[in-house]
């Protein structure tokens, strides 16, 4: 395989990860309709779908901590490594923009403010 084709295949993969997970869990903070439950139940599916969609042309990293971790065990050359983070940045950062076309209202508010219970997420001090 060339490198650009495991490049699109993380760049796939991550997108998928987090337009389905963190869809999953705006949905679910909309209306509880979900659960805990299924809210995990989509991050594992999509993870496993990648898994056998792209493992075979890039390993399937699909997180820039995995890809870090195999630079730190030696197991990615440097510069693949530089070019799978690039494409999973990008890939993450179309699927939230995506989500945020999708969903338009719901990141203007804090997530507990959306939540059924409001105590399950509250506010982080600063």
């Amino acid at each position: 395989m060339n490198d650009r084709s495991k490049y699109l295949a993380e760049a796939f993969a991550t997108f998928a990860l987090v337009f389905i997970g963190g869809g999953a869990v705006l949905m679910n903070s909309i209306d509880g309709s979900l659960g805990l439950a299924g809210v995990a139940l989509a991050h594992g599916m999509v993870l496993m779908i990648m898994i056998y969609a792209t493992g075979h042309i890039s390993g399937a990293h699909i997180n820039p901590a995995v890809t870090i971790g195999m630079l730190v065990t030696k197991n990615i050359k440097p510069g693949a490594a530089v070019g799978y983070i690039v494409s999973q940045l990008g890939g993450a950062s179309l699927a939230g923009l995506l989500i945020l076309l999708v969903l338009p209202d719901v990141p203007e508010k804090p997530i507990w403010e959306y939540q059924k219970y409001p105590q399950a997420y509250p506010p982080l001090p600063l």
